[in-house]
């Protein structure tokens, strides 16, 4: 794969050119383009230093790029192209900005005037700004432009709320080649003999076509709302469905606990006289007089009674006065926690 082209300037105007007629950007050098398009825009070679030109060979396209508004508008405004003897004519538009976005919105009134829904759109949204709004078409769909990466839910259309939907470009497709990236209107091989039904070259007049589409190869006309190919991939879905990708290879690069636990447990950070312990390691019981078995009295003399058995806490020899029985009860309780961890 070639490198990428140097970015270009975002505070540029972008101008797309799209030549009809057959011409075939991808045999033609770029700065022969260059000349031909600043001898027919009138800019002289001072003016127009700033200015570059990209072909896209794939959309047989011209990106223009400038930070003049005026050699915006002189580019714009260009309707042919002149190459030896042949006048090519050229469809123009304007680029979006960059960081910018695209959502639509539906069923807007038919009788609303393009004036109206710019005023009803621009006038009663600010955040995000809205750039551009205009209707599709003859349909009650119109497009809005954001002046912001990110598409808004919800936008208000003279004081009632509409639902944006991303917009997606639609996968050109031509039926003349049969190629994907460009219309058959801007085809750069026009005399291409091919069935705009089923692909075949050189079809006979009288030739067994089956419908298939240029995009997906499905059995159903180019451009049918049944391609599932027919709507190119947000970017911000991308961009989206990659941050996921780095999410999940992140989780995933996280060892394992080799206690099997979700978490490590924490210890209690000692003090003095206290011990910390973890459930692995049982809890050391202090030993009862009533655990341990009666002293034998000599047999001249009467069995003693047992002695009641002192009830010694944990707490209480850890912080409470050590005393005589205490000491002894502390000293057996270290030595069990010793024998314990050895």
């Amino acid at each position: 794969r070639p490198p990428q082209l140097p970015r270009l300037p975002d505070d540029d105007y972008k101008i797309v050119i799209r030549p009809r007629g057959g011409l075939n950007l991808s045999s033609m050098s770029t700065g022969k383009l260059e000349d031909l398009i600043f001898n027919a825009a009138q800019t002289n070679y001072d003016a127009a230093r700033a200015d570059q030109i990209r072909i896209n060979a794939t959309q047989n396209s011209i990106l223009i790029s400038t930070p003049s508004e005026e050699r915006a508008r002189t580019y714009f405004n260009l309707h042919t192209l002149r190459i030896g003897e042949e006048n090519y004519p050229l469809a123009i538009y304007v680029a979006d900005p960059a960081n910018t976005s695209r959502s639509i919105i539906f069923d807007v009134p038919e009788y609303d005037t393009p004036e109206n829904i710019s005023r009803y759109l621009i006038d009663y949204n600010h955040d995000p700004a809205i750039l551009l709004a205009r209707r599709m078409g003859k349909t009650n769909s119109v497009q809005i432009v954001f002046d912001s990466p990110e598409v808004p839910h919800w936008v208000s259309y003279h004081g009632a709320p509409y639902r944006c939907v991303l917009f997606k470009h639609k996968t050109e497709a031509c039926n003349i080649c049969w190629k994907i990236g460009h219309r058959a209107d801007v085809c750069p091989s026009p005399r291409t003999n091919k069935c705009p039904r089923c692909g075949m070259d050189n079809p006979p007049i009288d030739h067994h076509c089956e419908v298939k589409c240029a995009v997906c190869r499905g059995p159903h006309p180019t451009g049918s709302p049944r391609c599932k190919k027919r709507f190119q991939e947000h970017p911000a879905i991308r961009r989206r469905q990659a941050q996921h990708q780095v999410d999940d290879s992140s989780k995933s690069s996280t060892p394992p606990n080799p206690h099997g636990r979700s978490r490590e447990r924490k210890s209690v950070p000692s003090k003095p006289g206290f011990r910390s312990w973890s459930r692995t390691h049982s809890r050391p019981r202090p030993r009862s007089r009533s655990r341990s078995k009666p002293r034998q009295a000599p047999q001249d003399e009467p069995p003693r009674p047992p002695a009641a058995p002192k009830q010694v806490s944990w707490a209480s020899v850890a912080s409470g006065p050590l005393g005589g029985d205490a000491r002894v009860e502390l000293a057996a309780l270290r030595g069990e926690a010793r024998t314990s961890r050895n």
